[in-house]
């Protein structure tokens, strides 16, 4: 299997799509959502580079990237927490996703769950920490709406099974909220 190193990072592994790596990120143990599994939290976040082929290392912007989301994990998990508090609540800049100010699905959604999650109220941004879980982490070089590399956390999300959330970074900035796979910046 081919591998690619980073003094600081260490040696990551080329699967199929990208360059991965399993960090110990302890702030990421708060997100406790697992969709059809026991409820737990978990600090080995999976990081991707997402490249051309094996045979293309990540750029240094986007190891720069890693580095920093890496330093910052705390303040980010806090930042992001805010960020789609205030989506779902209709505040601060607009996602353009169907859940900004419709808190209200949320809470339709959370009435057909069974057990804690059934009488959740989302009043504060560490509430989210139970609907979102199963953390990752992948750096692209471009995407929707943005040319250079940025950071997409994502998370399986009990509002949104079908696509995950993607929480869109610079390891410092929180830049949108959106699907996993296609978040892009705020507008």
């Amino acid at each position: 299997m081919a591998t690619w190193s980073d003094p600081e990072l260490g040696t990551f592994q080329f699967d199929r799509y990208w360059w991965t790596r399993t960090f110990t990120l302890p702030a990421f143990k708060v997100f406790t959502y697992r969709f059809r599994k026991r409820s737990a939290g978990k600090s080995r976040v999976p990081l991707h580079f997402d490249v051309e082929g094996e045979e293309t290392s990540p750029s240094k912007p986007a190891v720069v990237i890693a580095k920093r989301l890496i330093r910052n994990e705390k303040s980010v998990v806090t930042k992001l927490l805010k960020a789609l508090f205030d989506d779902l609540h209709g505040k601060g800049p607009k996602s353009g996703m169907w859940w900004h100010g419709d808190i209200d699905s949320i809470y339709e959604d959370l009435s057909e769950e069974t057990g804690s999650l059934r009488n959740l109220k989302i009043e504060k941004p560490e509430s989210l920490t139970r609907l979102l879980g199963s953390p990752s982490i992948t750096i692209r070089e471009f995407g929707y709406g943005y040319k250079e590399p940025r950071a997409t956390i994502c998370f399986e999300a009990l509002f949104e099974v079908e696509h995950g959330i993607g929480i869109l970074t610079d390891g410092t900035r929180i830049l949108g909220t959106g699907y996993e796979m296609d978040v892009s910046p705020f507008k």
